[in-house]
């Protein structure tokens, strides 16, 4: 499981995984809008983070937007969009 909050004043992110395992391999974060997967960050399986969206794509990450965990080569995506398996996927909600 990966908990992801939106902090809406400034727009980063913090995210904290349980259970999250890929040795030899990073967890990346997505937000899948009109289709299209857009990097979010690494998920660090050991510790909690705060990772700030790329330009335009903190907008993206509104309530019933999907989210998605990859498993990437170390460091991430090579192309830009997912390239191993999603391993978990979820809807944002506001609290």
């Amino acid at each position: 499981m990966v908990t992801v909050v939106v902090d809406r004043a400034s727009g980063r992110l913090t995210l904290a995984a349980a259970r999250l395992s890929v040795p030899g391999r990073s967890a990346q974060l997505w937000v899948i809008a009109n289709g299209t997967p857009r990097a979010l960050g690494l998920v660090d399986p050991g510790a909690p983070s705060r990772l700030a969206p790329p330009p335009g794509v903190a907008p993206l990450l509104t309530p019933g937007a999907t989210l998605a965990v990859s498993v990437e080569p170390v460091g991430g995506s090579p192309t830009g969009k997912p390239t191993g398996p999603v391993i978990l996927t979820g809807v944002a909600r506001a609290t």
